[in-house]
């Protein structure tokens, strides 16, 4: 990383640009009925995320000169049919990249995601399975929505998923073996985007 970026992600960072895992008060998934539910409703947790949501695409706006915008319904209703929960569709909804976002790896608008599921190998072959592909290595290798595995607010972890290692054979239990999780969710993923320290080895997990 340049001294310069260094800078700018340390500077994020002090702003309070934290993984959704630093945030949460739950010691645990198995306390948060006991412990959150009574501070703080569905809507409210999905607010505060929203509201970290915006400082984290203004840093990655400064950092890769793409802006951001509210998705159309069209696509926002052709997200919602890949399966994707509201907690992702809600960041979507506000924060669509307008074009690729071109940092360390690369951030699609929705139209490429829907591309990138439907059509292009590993993403046709491994969104059935709830593997959905929404950023890309500049290797060809991506990142998915995990909606097998959720944190405590219901928001997907993420994935890393190799393009060499799937085909049509692929099985969900091959999946489960070969998709690295490398980010607790998206907020999570967003803040490794800017600090350029996102895992980008598809080897052992």
């Amino acid at each position: 990383m340049s001294v310069a970026r260094m800078c700018f992600a340390i500077l994020v960072h002090a702003l309070g640009c934290v993984g959704a895992v630093e945030q949460t008060g739950c010691a645990s998934p198995a306390s948060k009925h006991s412990e959150c539910d009574g501070d703080a409703s569905a809507e409210q947790r999905i607010q505060a995320r929203m509201n970290d949501y915006r400082r984290l695409t203004d840093a990655i706006a400064v950092l890769t000169g793409t802006r951001f915008r509210p998705a159309s319904k069209q696509d926002l209703a052709n997200l919602r049919h890949l399966g994707l929960p509201r907690i992702v569709t809600e960041f979507y909804a506000v924060y669509e990249p307008v074009e690729c976002a071109e940092g360390q790896v690369r951030l699609w608008p929705i139209r490429h995601m829907l591309k990138e599921n439907q059509e292009l190998i590993p993403g046709c072959y491994v969104a059935d399975d709830g593997y959905i592909v929404f950023a890309t290595t500049y290797c060809g290798d991506v990142y998915c929505f995990n909606l097998n595995d959720f944190d405590e607010d219901g928001a997907p972890s993420i994935v890393l998923i190799s393009h060499e290692m799937i085909d049509h054979r692929t099985t969900a239990k091959d999946l489960a073996q070969l998709a690295k999780p490398v980010a607790a969710n998206l907020l999570d993923f967003l803040q490794r985007f800017i600090e350029e320290r996102i895992d980008e080895d598809c080897g052992e997990k």
